[in-house]
């Protein structure tokens, strides 16, 4: 992420993505929600997120809250002894 102090804008990269799904090869859900955390903290005026359209901090918070969702729901199936494929249908 690049934060852009003079013009308090932050490019999120692939952090957050507005009205869209991405992968996550190389992270993990509580680092992605620590960092949202992080970056929503910083209150700044435009977010720029790595795919949708640009706006105000409600693209981090709203992309914070969906990864949240994800991660309890599959974490509860898989707890409860589900395969991958058989965790899909509650996501």
């Amino acid at each position: 992420m690049v934060h852009i102090v003079q013009d308090d804008v932050i490019f999120l990269g692939d952090n957050a993505l507005n009205k869209r799904i991405g992968q996550m090869n190389d992270g993990n859900f509580d680092g992605l929600i620590q960092t949202l955390e992080y970056v929503t903290a910083l209150n700044a005026n435009i977010y720029v997120p790595g795919h949708g359209l640009s706006g105000t901090r409600e693209i981090p918070l709203h992309y914070k809250s969906f990864i949240e969702t994800l991660h309890a729901t599959v974490l509860e199936q898989y707890e409860e002894g589900l395969s991958d494929f058989e965790i899909i249908p509650f996501v």
